[in-house]
């Protein structure tokens, strides 16, 4: 019987030695901050991964700042041509497939807007209120306009409006001439 046990030893280790190692960190999305130190550029990237990945085609938000939906089908079919059909059929199955991925779109949108949403800070998502562009009652579920307005607000390190940059030159400007002195 010793050596059955012996015999095993061996094998139990080597099993060990070949199992996958699972990484138990997983990453996270960045919370997005507003102002000067903005991570707007990581939190970007992060996002655009995440919205690929969860939603598909939706990344052409984060990537071109448009919503877009399959191309239209061409309509035209020939009976004459199609004795057995298969024409009529592929054109069914295409118009099918398309509706299809437009009902999945129009169910992700809020979905979308929301995961955006709820990794932003409070002073994004005020900044994000504050813009002109955006309207919570009429954007409450649209994704497509809180990217813009993300965009517009924490684009450049807080700088996107005349009195932050003036407010920022003025402080830099203050703190070179404390140097200097």
């Amino acid at each position: 019987m010793s050596s059955n046990k012996s015999q095993k030893k061996p094998f139990a280790k080597k099993d060990r030695a070949f199992r996958p190692r699972t990484e138990t960190a997983l990453k996270t999305c960045p919370l997005l901050t507003h102002g000067v130190n903005t991570n707007y550029p990581q939190w970007k990237e992060f996002m655009r991964g995440d919205i690929a990945v969860e939603y598909g085609i939706m990344v052409s938000i984060i990537d071109t700042g448009e919503l877009l939906y399959p191309a239209e089908i061409d309509m035209e079919y020939d009976a004459d041509n199609d004795p057995h059909g298969f024409d009529m059929l592929r054109l069914k199955t295409e118009i099918t497939n398309r509706q299809k991925i437009i009902s999945r779109i129009d169910e992700n949108v809020p979905k979308c807007r929301a995961r955006m949403w709820m990794n932003m800070s409070r002073e994004s998502q005020e900044a994000v209120l504050g813009h002109d562009d955006y309207n919570e009652e009429e954007h409450l579920n649209d994704c497509l306009q809180l990217a813009l307005s993300i965009e517009a607000t924490h684009q450049g390190g807080g700088g996107h409006n005349e009195a932050t940059r003036r407010a920022t030159a003025r402080q830099m400007y203050r703190s070179l001439r404390g140097v200097s002195d």
